[in-house]
């Protein structure tokens, strides 16, 4: 087998196109771009780099032989590993001792290659070596503690590192458009993540909002009736949720709404998207992220807020100290 191999060429390997047709692929229903990854190609490009740090590695391992009804003999076998299909083939001999491999692939994550990454990141790693191994029938079960090497604590409090005072000063004096005064009121008033928000609200809550409100005249909706319910299925996990949007969003959106009409010379029409960009297409993850990081910029929180991550850093370094 050619270890060194391209990304592309790696993916059409025997055991890793068994492994992909059992990944979850893109689970986006609305938004198609080609940035966007899923759990499979996400998965396929950590075992890319997996199998190029095997090549060449020098791998001693145990294993038994039969020599009679009760009886085995212990064997050591050294081999130079040609890449990541060598050593699930290594590992297919069922009389192996799984620890060797385990061992060699906790080496892996513990290598200093791995060390400015964040623990979601390394996690990645773990659990697409192990659907590698499961979903080609010889499932290696061990633990890997990512708190070893990481700092889980640090990746948890970093949503706190932007306060509900912030938020207030963003859509304030951070001088939102009508548009992004709409969106980002409706996405945290629903509490919703980026990808969910544009790939699914932003097509699925305007029907939705008219039944609620018995019409799709918006300056004749009924705030009394708020908050309202926008059910929606999260896109990772298939789970179907209810959140609720409330006055100060349902007023933006109405805003919106009058500006949107004049864009488009027209009301907005059933089963339309909500927001739509200035090449008059449904916004995406990229245009909620820089119109959040300008409005960072215009309230003059950028600054305060890399401060704040750095104490916040400084304090977990200074914790985990009781630990090493």
């Amino acid at each position: 087998m050619n270890a060194q191999i391209s990304f592309q060429d790696f993916c059409k390997l025997k055991f890793i196109t068994y492994c992909s047709k059992q990944l979850r692929g893109n689970k986006r229903k609305n938004i198609r771009i080609s940035c966007i990854t899923s759990t499979r190609k996400n998965y396929l490009y950590r075992l890319w780099n997996f199998h190029y740090w095997l090549i060449g590695k020098k791998f001693s391992y145990e294993f038994l032989i039969p020599q009679d009804k009760q009886i085995f003999k212990k064997y050591s076998k050294t081999i130079t590993l040609q890449g990541l299909e060598h050593f699930l083939e290594e590992y297919s001999n069922a009389k192996v001792s799984k620890v060797f491999f385990s061992k060699l692939i906790k080496e892996y994550l513990l290598d200093p290659i791995h060390k400015h990454k964040k623990p979601q990141s390394v996690s990645i790693d773990y659990y697409a070596i192990k659907a590698y191994f499961d979903t080609n029938n010889h499932p290696l079960n061990f633990k890997y503690n990512i708190k070893t090497r990481h700092n889980v604590e640090e990746e948890e409090q970093e949503g706190e590192l932007l306060t509900l005072n912030d938020l207030f000063k963003i859509l304030t004096i951070g001088q939102p458009t009508v548009m992004q005064k709409a969106v980002f009121l409706c996405k945290f008033h629903r509490g919703l993540d980026t990808s969910t928000f544009v790939d699914r609200f932003n097509f699925e809550a305007w029907n939705q909002i008219v039944e609620i409100f018995g019409t799709d005249e918006h300056d004749k909706w009924n705030l009394k009736l708020c908050p309202i319910p926008i059910r929606l299925t999260r896109i990772k996990t298939g789970i179907k949720h209810v959140g609720f949007l409330d006055v100060d969003s349902i007023n933006a959106l109405r805003d919106y709404l009058n500006y949107r009409r004049l864009k488009m010379n027209r009301e907005i029409q059933e089963n339309e998207v909500i927001f739509i960009s200035h090449l008059k297409k449904p916004i995406t993850e990229d245009w909620i992220r820089r119109s959040f990081r300008k409005l960072i910029r215009n309230v003059g929180l950028g600054h305060i807020l890399k401060n704040r991550k750095k104490k916040l850093v400084s304090n977990i370094s200074s914790d985990s100290k009781l630990y090493t």
